[in-house]
């Protein structure tokens, strides 16, 4: 017989712990179940960490959780879902022998409410004795529901990754029908690329440097994404050019030309005795009333995996407030995929029926991204106009497992749109069974800018105060060569765009594809360099070649590189927070260049920035937040391993 023990809090969350005795392994167990803290119901796919073990597991169809053979000592749990508040659980007591059972419940978060609530074990109370009864009964039921459910997905032989996740999908005859894996690997994993590390160069060995542009910024926020889910992110997760670009550089704009170039220097934080130049680069802007008319394809993952976190939620939200933000001229279709791709909706200038398409969807089945993207490109074909902006906007978590599944496969049948004039806006949703790859080479390769929408916040950061450069190209196929004098400077590295990289020669090969920039989009690359002649005013030379909108002219700026460090404070400014980021960042992806840093180097360098710029710069509570919570994570972490 058990003996149950069980505490409960007030606030957001019911707290049971039960301690009962499982047996001889050495190791106790943590297990519970997660409800919806207003209608008592239980809540399924929500990510629970065992913060600094690297330990996740989603709670199933039941709300219930489990984290076996888990060392002797005090853990903190983190319990995630899109749409509500996290709810974190500190000083969780785990004793050999014993099971450790939690009630929790997960509240709806809303306006105003802080993203995280958290509760230590040590301040709940004790329940009743017929509260205690009524648990142990709920929880006998969950538990023998669970053995069911794994009793009869192990008689059809199909372990874990069953229809009840969203990861197989059933046939006609009731047969289970056998996914393919996303890129050829397994499914419940975050899938990241290693693009490498750029070196030092010797300018007499080469002394050009050449790249597309890139103004995709979705790697910053998946990876405060997983500091706030309380996991430390892979170092592959790492895009040092997204991290700069998220930031915003107020760069002047340009008077007649597409482009603004703008240079200025600072000494290096990452090397002594070097100097960081940074490029800035600023697109014309287009006013919002002077936008091109939209004609929008909607391609909507609605399959198993986007139940997860409720994602599709969060999709929808987004999308709502682009809606919102729609022109009478503007025109939408939407297209949704699970196993088979479907036009739900027509393209259309409604609002009212727009809205009711998008809020009507729900999710099911496996993940046909070939299929779905295929009549999403087709409906924008359909509906194609030349003097609109035809751009299809796909929501998605990346996990294609049915179809073609690689990035490769998909845009070779995307490829003939793309040289149409349709572009992409890809944007990434989910943690756990997210695969990063597919949707950053599908914007990348695809004339389009991924971004990863982790909360309302970024969404509206993309579709509301960004919309008009979020939906009109200025200039296609963007490629930046930049030629540093070899009597100036000894040596330099790029720091970033490994996934960007062009030949030197490819420069003006038009039929190499740049990066594509849309109205008022900033673009900023940031070198290392080593000077031969600290004295030098200029450096070398910046020159960009880039399409009009439409492919059909070919244009060319240039402008040297003044080695100089603006007299403006802000300028100043948002180079040391730069820089920061830069370090931060390098640390993260454990770049050769930033061996034995510490975060408490950035701590300090965020600390030394000017204090009337910290209270008007938005971006830098954000930065100065994720590098803290790191920081916590990574002290956490080591205290985990220790007691390993």
């Amino acid at each position: 017989m058990r003996k149950l023990v069980y505490l409960s809090a007030v606030a957001i969350a019911l707290i049971a712990l039960v301690s009962f005795l499982r047996g001889a392994n050495g190791n106790g167990q943590i297990s519970g179940t997660i409800t919806d803290a207003t209608t008592g119901k239980p809540l399924s796919n929500v990510v629970v960490k065992l913060i600094g073990t690297g330990i996740t597991t989603p709670t199933d169809s039941t709300g219930y959780f489990v984290f076996t053979n888990i060392g002797n000592g005090q853990y903190d749990l983190l319990a995630s879902l899109n749409l509500y508040q996290n709810l974190k659980v500190e000083d969780v007591d785990v004793i050999s022998g014993n099971e450790t059972y939690l009630e929790l419940a997960l509240k709806i978060l809303v306006q105003g409410d802080a993203n995280t609530t958290t509760l230590a074990a040590k301040d709940i109370k004790p329940k009743t004795a017929k509260e205690q009864a009524e648990t142990e009964k709920l929880l006998d039921m969950a538990i023998q529901e669970k053995h069911a459910l794994k009793t009869n997905k192990a008689a059809a032989g199909k372990g874990v990754l069953g229809v009840a996740s969203g990861i197989g999908s059933i046939g006609g005859n009731g047969g289970y029908v056998p996914l393919n894996p996303p890129n050829g690997e397994k499914y419940w994993d975050m899938y990241h690329h290693d693009y490498g590390t750029n070196p030092f160069i010797d300018t007499e060995d080469d002394h050009l440097s050449t790249f597309g542009a890139d103004v995709s910024t979705g790697s910053y926020a998946l990876v405060r994404n997983y500091i706030s889910h309380g996991e430390l992110p892979p170092k592959d997760a790492v895009r040092v050019e997204e991290f700069i670009n998220y930031f915003r550089q107020d760069y002047s704009v340009p008077n007649e030309k597409t482009f603004a170039i703008h240079s200025f220097s600072l000494a290096s934080p990452i090397s002594k005795n070097y100097q960081l130049v940074k490029i800035g680069i600023k697109g014309r802007e287009v006013k919002a009333e002077n936008r091109k008319p939209a004609n929008l394809a909607f391609v909507i993952d609605v399959s198993g995996s986007m139940d997860i976190e409720n994602r599709l939620g969060l999709v929808k939200k987004t999308l709502g407030l682009l809606i919102k933000e729609l022109r009478s001229n503007d025109r939408v279709g939407i297209v949704t995929y699970g196993s088979q791709a479907q036009i739900v909706l027509n393209s259309t200038a409604n609002k009212e029926a727009i809205e009711e398409a998008v809020n009507g969807l729900f999710s099911e089945g496996s993940t046909n991204a070939e299929a779905g993207l295929w009549k999403g490109y087709q409906l924008a074909s359909q509906n194609f106009d030349p003097n609109a902006i035809n751009r299809v906007i796909l929501c998605t978590d990346g996990v294609a497992n049915n179809g073609e599944t690689s990035s490769q496969g998909l845009l070779q049948q995307i490829e003939k749109f793309k040289n149409k004039g349709i572009t992409l806006t890809a944007c990434g949703f989910g943690m756990g069974n997210y695969n990063d790859v597919l949707i950053e080479q599908l914007a990348t390769k695809g004339d389009g800018t991924y971004y990863y929408i982790d909360d309302l916040s970024e969404a509206k950061r993309v579709f509301v105060e960004q919309l008009t450069g979020t939906l009109q190209v200025i200039a296609k196929d963007v490629k930046i060569q930049v030629e540093f004098d070899k009597e100036t400077v000894s040596r330099y590295r790029l720091i970033g765009y490994e996934k960007r990289d062009v030949k030197d020669e490819d420069f003006r090969n038009d039929k190499v594809d740049g990066g594509e920039i849309g109205s008022g989009h900033t673009v900023t690359a940031v070198y290392e360099i080593k000077l031969k002649n600290s004295s030098a005013n200029s450096i070398g030379k910046i020159t960009m070649r880039y399409k009009s909108p439409d492919g059909k002219n070919v244009s060319e700026q240039d402008e040297p590189i003044r080695l100089n460090t603006s007299e403006n404070k802000t300028n100043v400014a948002q180079f040391q927070l730069l820089s920061s980021v830069i370090l931060y960042a390098e640390i993260m992806r454990e770049s050769y260049w930033a061996k034995n840093r510490e975060l408490s180097e950035v701590k300090t360098m965020l600390e030394n920035v000017d204090e009337t710029f910290k209270k008007q710069y938005a971006q830098y509570e954000d930065f100065r937040d994720l590098v803290s919570n790191t920081m916590r994570l990574q002290k956490s972490k080591s205290i985990g391993e220790l007691k390993e």
